[in-house]
């Protein structure tokens, strides 16, 4: 049997599925309306065929472009092995300066021999710190780079119940927005699972989102690792290393380590965007169609481990960048600024205000970028803070959080001024942060 004969007979196929496949949802959905006995049995039979379908799809895929996926993998088997070669030639120049500095610290020693045994080892011991300082040596970020499509939008503000419903097995259609001005809207599919054996379906939040660009922006400033002391200063807008100070409380690094391992724990099937960029045009940098299959949010370990002679808690060393960047700087929507822009003074930065100041500053970034209307409404920051249901007391010292925000702004001459936000019709109550830039 030929392809070609292998083709019609699996569309055949198929479209007899598909026939029963329609007459089986109707069924469904009436059992289900219904609440019937039969309805599990037919949700049941619902799925298998739905499974079926979707294996002739891709038999019948493979078999149109066997050509063209076999030419892909040889291209990315090539790209993949070039990679590898300039990581080996850049490894050996690094063992190599290593040596010969390693030589010149024993040449300097072996100078020293005539002098006090305290002084040699004294000398050797600064020898070994200098070698192991510059094996691992950490360039923090200063600057922020998030994704911020809509793809990611949607995975960090599902309500409870909608991210319950997605660990259960739906899934959401995402409207993307187009680069060109046609008006037929596109759809991405976002599923959303727990790796085996984690159990926990609080949904992801604005400060797993925060701590998630921080990573990303540590992985694009060519970082092998980053630390929780690092993504706490960044959070907080303290930037660096070694700042006395500026070292996480107990509780605030334990929030930091139970974002991380959320992010590492958190499965996306990043494939569900294929199909949009495609209809999109959106390319990698060469022109070459992009594609995305199921992985982690965040690619990492977090472990102990000890680092510059230092024993260190909660390091997370990089595998690979998160795809919700991939997929953002593929369709040019992701935002910059700098860390320092949320040091605020006097707040107590705890996950909340941490939130805040982020959404805040990520939605303020995104206003001055695509000049839309500059307002920060309450009703907003309640909603993505998940704070809608708290105290008036909470949502007033949110509030007061904000202000303090733009104070600083408006020091720093991020923006020229702001003021409360009113309606015509209320002057007496703000709803929301109105400013220009």
């Amino acid at each position: 049997m030929t392809d070609l004969d292998q083709i019609k007979e699996l569309q055949e196929r198929r479209t007899q599925l598909q026939v029963k496949y329609q007459s089986l949802k109707a069924e469904a959905i009436k059992a289900m309306v219904a609440a019937s006995d039969e309805s599990r049995a037919i949700m049941l039979e619902f799925d298998s065929l739905s499974k079926e379908i979707q294996n002739i799809n891709q038999e019948i895929y493979n078999l149109e472009y066997a050509d063209e996926i076999k030419a892909e993998q040889e291209r990315k088997a090539r790209a993949e092995a070039e990679k590898l070669a300039a990581e080996r030639e850049k490894n050996e120049k690094e063992r190599q300066r290593l040596q010969t500095l390693k030589a010149e610290i024993e040449e300097q020693a072996e100078k020293l021999k005539g002098k006090k045994k305290t002084s040699i080892e004294h000398f050797n011991s600064a020898a070994e710190k200098v070698l192991d300082i510059l094996k691992v040596q950490l360039t923090p970020s200063t600057m922020c780079v998030e994704p911020n499509d809509a793809f990611t939008k949607s995975v960090f503000k599902a309500s409870k119940s909608a991210y319950k419903a997605l660990l259960r097995g739906k899934f959401y259609n995402v409207k993307e927005k187009r680069k060109t001005k046609k008006k037929d809207p596109v759809f991405s599919k976002l599923e959303i699972q727990n790796v085996e054996g984690y159990d926990n379906d609080l949904p992801l939040n604005e400060f797993d989102r925060a701590v998630l660009g921080i990573i990303i922006s540590e992985y694009l400033a060519d970082n092998l690792y980053t630390t929780v002391n690092i993504i706490h200063r960044a959070l907080i807008g303290r930037p660096g290393q070694g700042l006395k100070g500026f070292y996480p409380k107990k509780d605030q690094k334990k929030s930091i380590v139970d974002s991380v391992i959320k992010l590492m724990s958190t499965v996306v099937d990043f494939s569900g965007v294929n199909d949009s960029l495609k209809e999109m045009k959106y390319t990698d940098k060469d022109g070459n169609e992009i594609t995305f299959r199921a992985s982690n949010l965040l690619l990492a370990d977090i472990i102990d481990a000890k680092i510059n002679g230092q024993e260190m808690e909660g390091v997370i060393f990089f595998k690979q960048n998160s795809p919700l960047f991939q997929i953002a700087d593929a369709k040019d929507q992701v935002i910059r600024y700098p860390h320092a822009l949320l040091n605020v003074p006097n707040q107590n930065n705890t996950p909340l205000v941490i939130s805040l100041k982020n959404y805040v500053m990520r939605r303020i970034v995104e206003i001055i970028a695509h000049k839309m209307t500059p307002t920060i409404t309450w009703d907003n920051v309640f909603r993505r803070c998940r704070i809608v249901d708290a105290s008036r007391d909470i949502k007033s010292d949110v509030c007061k959080n904000i202000i303090k925000l733009f104070e600083s702004l408006l020091k720093e001459d991020f923006i020229k001024s702001f003021e409360p936000a009113k309606k015509f019709s209320d002057a007496k109550r703000s709803y929301g942060i109105s400013f220009t830039f």
